[in-house]
C-alpha cells in the first residue's frame, strides 16, 4: 500500500511516486509501501541491475522491508531488479551521502558447487540517515517478534541494552543484530 503525500519521513513529506523527473529533485522524497520504506538511490556499483532499471536521472529504488533489501525501479508498478535477503547480508555503515552493504553472493557457481563469497553495494542518495533510521525501525520490529520468542525477557532485555550502547554508525551493530536474527 502507497501512501498519501500527508505521511512523513524524518520531517520530509512522503510522496506516492519516485519518480525523480516528476518532482525536479535529485532525490525525492521516500515512499511508504506497507510496513517498507523505498528510497530514490543512484548505484554505484557495476552490476547488470545498476543499468537495468534507471530512470530520467539514473536512480533506482532501495526497499528497505523485514524481508532485506531489494533494488527495485522508481516507475509505478515497480520491478525487482536484485534482491538481497537479510539472510544474506553481512553488514552495513553509511557516510554523508552513501549507504553500503555487505551480502553474501551466493550465485557464483564454482566446478565443485557455489562459491559464498561477501561482495559490496554501494548506493548514493541524500536520504541516508532516513535509510539508517528505517533500517534500525526494521531490525527492532525483527529482533523483539523473532528473540522475544526465544529468549527470556531478561535475557531480551539485556540483548536490547548492548545494542542501545552502540552508536548507529558503528560497522559492529549491523554484525551484532544479525547474528541474533
Amino acid at each position: 500500500m502507497v501512501r498519501s503525500d500527508a505521511d512523513t519521513h524524518m520531517g520530509a513529506s512522503v510522496s506516492t511516486s519516485l519518480d525523480s523527473s516528476q518532482h525536479g529533485k535529485r532525490y525525492p522524497a521516500p515512499v511508504k509501501d506497507g510496513s517498507a520504506v523505498v528510497f530514490a538511490v543512484h548505484p554505484m556499483s557495476y552490476e547488470t541491475w545498476a543499468f537495468e532499471g534507471l530512470d530520467a536521472n539514473g536512480l533506482v529504488g532501495l526497499h528497505v522491508s523485514d524481508f532485506g533489501f531489494r533494488i527495485v525501479t522508481t516507475a509505478i508498478p515497480r520491478r525487482t531488479l536484485k534482491s538481497y535477503p537479510m539472510y544474506c547480508v553481512q553488514s552495513w555503515r553509511s557516510s554523508k551521502k552513501i549507504f553500503t552493504f555487505w551480502f553474501t553472493d551466493d550465485s557464483a557457481s564454482t566446478s565443485g558447487g557455489v562459491n559464498r563469497s561477501v561482495q559490496t553495494c554501494q548506493l548514493s542518495t541524500t536520504w541516508v540517515p532516513a535509510i539508517m533510521e528505517t533500517v534500525d525501525k526494521v531490525v527492532a520490529r525483527v529482533i523483539s517478534t523473532r528473540e522475544s520468542r526465544r529468549m527470556s525477557d531478561e535475557e531480551f532485555l539485556t540483548f536490547v541494552g548492548e545494542l542501545d550502547a552502540v552508536p548507529a554508525e558503528d560497522e559492529r551493530r549491523g554484525s551484532m543484530i544479525l547474528q541474533y536474527t
